[in-house]
């Protein structure tokens, strides 16, 4: 039973971040982005691996449309599974924390920004590093710093007596 849940919560979360980014397509790709589905960056905080299985493989579906092609569909789902890894390990070992909600969001920018930002755009593509570094980085605070974070809040608050 526990499988089944854990599948059909990677499936929807799969499913809720491709529908999201390609939806919003024309602020989802590119040097200049705000991908409002990495908001859910921070589920595995809350709802454990399962959740890091369903953002790669949204990532892979969504990216597949992606200007940048292939390439963004392994780095970006790679980016991703190693994220929401890190987010995962930080919900389990400090739960319900403001502090580890902020540094999760904070590693979720970084490791976006660095292979995003620096090794995607900047280094394969070309984009100058002072156009993609910094725009990856704000972007990426709007959607995990701030959409996500407050995401959580509110599932947390929601959830509250059941986590």
């Amino acid at each position: 039973m526990a499988l089944r849940v854990s599948a059909i919560r990677a499936a929807v979360i799969a499913s809720v971040y491709a529908v999201l980014t390609i939806a919003l397509s024309p602020i989802s790709y590119g040097p200049v982005q705000v991908r409002v589905a990495d908001a859910l960056g921070l589920l595995p905080y809350l709802l454990g691996f399962s959740a890091v299985i369903g953002l790669t493989v949204g990532c892979i579906v969504a990216n597949a449309i992606s200007p940048y092609g292939i390439w963004d569909m392994a780095l970006g789902s790679l980016t991703n599974f190693i994220g929401g890894s890190l987010v995962w390990v930080i919900g389990r070992k400090f739960p319900r924390k403001l502090w580890s909600l902020i540094l999760a969001a904070v590693i979720e920018i970084s490791i976006t920004t660095l292979i995003i930002g620096y090794i995607l755009l900047h280094m394969m593509y070309n984009e100058p590093a002072f156009v993609s570094i910094p725009f990856t980085a704000m972007g990426s605070t709007i959607s995990y710093g701030v959409l996500g974070v407050s995401l959580i809040k509110v599932v947390e608050k929601r959830l509250e007596g059941s986590l």
